[in-house]
């Protein structure tokens, strides 16, 4: 019983400590999928770079 009521003090201090970690990641990979929107339309600029095969 004591090994279980340890494991839930230990599992809810590391679960306090996730924000630390998610927060930031978040924001990170929200600004990069707004980078990719954002470059996506200028993208038409370079096609001329691209070669047809065909």
């Amino acid at each position: 019983m004591a090994i279980m009521l340890l494991a839930g003090i230990v599992l809810s201090v590391w679960v306090g400590y996730l924000d630390v970690v998610l927060l930031p990641l978040s924001v990170f990979f929200t600004a990069l999928f707004l980078y990719v929107l954002w470059n996506k339309g200028s993208s038409k600029e370079n096609d001329h770079d691209k070669r047809n095969y065909s």
